[in-house]
């Protein structure tokens, strides 16, 4: 904003008091950009026209205008059935808002209320004035959010000074407060702010006036004083909030701050009082069930006992429905045993079968069909075969390789590069492992036919 002068509204035919020329106490440039003038002002209590006014009402008023300076809205604020006078007005916070300290003209108390950029209060509170002080004037201190509040009498020596905490309270001497909220249309034929550029003119003369100083000894007198402790950090590391994210997930802490890695993360805020107060996060990341996997068959072969395993890094497993933390189980008899992890990034089950012996004989077919009928148009390896595929191999007569796998489910459909065999023997060579781990061969003929 440049550095103007601010005179709202010019000279005006009018029958009001000379001070009807709002007493600006803070401006403030708002969010979207319009400007806030909080000011003491004159405003016409009767239904006349501008220039017929003849009854006006003192009230502590808030008038808005674009950033060219021409009128948008005019809020008046004083308690209910009275009238106020704006004492001061300061910025706080960094959206707008506004703290005034007004005067209930029905009683000389002061009144201490906060706004946002909308007009809203916040909240208000009055402050009892035993001595009768007549004026008042707010300052914050820098870099602390406490508020003092000056009073004084013009014809009096003496002055009152109220020191709130951070939320602008002080319990012993505040009383609640009820503001009235109204928009008010502007009053004066004139609607615009007029920003006068005006040079400074300063006569750095020597004043012929003679100054006598005299020593005088100031005196104190606590009306209240509430006793609390304004504040104390608070470092809080035995109870983090506890934080689960799934693997593709990110968590915002009160900072703003995004984490998506286990951890423990702290946040310094500041309390009411204006103290610290660090907060601890504890966040881990939950491993996504979809990575579960279950051993492979097994078998006890003699043993009392074997032991399945699971991918580790869960919290909880249930195998065949008995809950546990480990990923080990252990299992006395043959039978077919599932494991299931949960939780709220998903769930999954997978089976792992225990077999009482561990060696088993070799299945194959003699004869398969490829002739499109949906019978026995592929050649593979019978479910009977409870071994291990190493590799299956299929010569033709001329000793001529025309299939091999060494997928347990791999199919060979009669071809070789796309063309059909023909009819005829063929011979196989079958290698397995026993879930001992044995080696299993077997060799033998299997015929084609179409």
């Amino acid at each position: 904003m440049q550095e103007t002068s601010f005179q709202c509204p010019p000279l005006t035919n009018t029958n009001g008091p000379p001070e009807f020329v709002p007493q600006i106490k803070n401006i403030q440039e708002l969010p979207n950009g319009n400007l806030s003038f909080c000011a003491d002002m004159y405003i016409p209590d009767d239904n006349e026209i501008f220039y017929r006014h003849k009854l006006f009402k003192r009230s502590s008023v808030n008038f808005i205008t674009s950033n060219a300076g021409y009128f948008l809205k005019l809020i008046a604020f004083h308690p209910a059935n009275s009238s106020s006078t704006l004492e001061n007005a300061v910025s706080v916070g960094n959206n707008g808002e506004q703290l005034l300290l007004s005067k209930d003209l029905s009683n000389n108390q002061m009144i201490l209320y906060k706004i946002d950029a909308d007009n809203n209060i916040l909240w208000s509170k009055s402050l009892v004035n035993s001595n009768g002080y007549s004026r008042g004037f707010l300052v914050k201190r820098q870099n602390e959010d406490r508020y003092f509040i000056f009073q004084s009498e013009p014809e009096s020596v003496n002055f009152n000074l109220n020191i709130t905490n951070a939320a602008g309270n002080i319990p012993c001497t505040e009383l609640p407060a009820v503001l009235v909220t109204e928009e008010m249309p502007w009053p004066w034929f004139v609607n615009k702010v007029y920003l006068l550029r005006q040079p400074l003119n300063i006569d750095f003369r020597y004043s012929s006036f003679k100054f006598k100083v005299k020593p005088r000894v100031l005196t104190q007198q606590v009306d209240c004083q509430y006793e609390y402790e304004c504040c104390k950090d608070v470092i809080d590391s035995l109870h983090p909030h506890d934080i689960s994210l799934c693997e593709d997930e990110t968590y915002k802490l009160p900072d703003n701050t995004l984490v998506n890695d286990s951890g423990r993360y702290y946040v310094s805020l500041k309390t009411q009082w204006g103290c610290d107060s660090i907060v601890y996060y504890d966040v881990k990341i939950l491993k996504s069930p979809a990575h579960l996997m279950a051993s492979s068959d097994t078998c006890l072969s003699g043993s009392s006992f074997v032991q399945l395993k699971a991918t580790e890094g869960y919290d909880n497993y249930s195998w065949n429905g008995i809950e546990t933390n480990s990923p080990v189980y252990t299992v006395t008899s043959p039978g077919n045993y599932t494991i299931k992890v949960d939780n709220k990034c998903g769930s999954k089950t997978d089976t792992v079968f225990v077999y009482d012996q561990c060696d088993f004989p070799v299945y194959f077919p003699s004869a398969f069909t490829p002739n499109g009928d949906m019978l026995n148009d592929v050649l593979k390896i019978p479910a009977l075969n409870k071994n291990k595929l190493r590799r299956l191999s299929i010569f033709n007569r001329w000793g001529q390789l025309v299939f091999s796998t060494t997928k347990q489910d791999g199919t060979w459909d009669g071809t070789l590069n796309g063309n059909p065999q023909p009819t005829g023997v063929y011979v196989y060579f079958l290698e397995m492992d026993g879930l001992s781990g044995k080696k299993v061969s077997k060799k033998g003929t299997v015929t084609l036919i179409r």
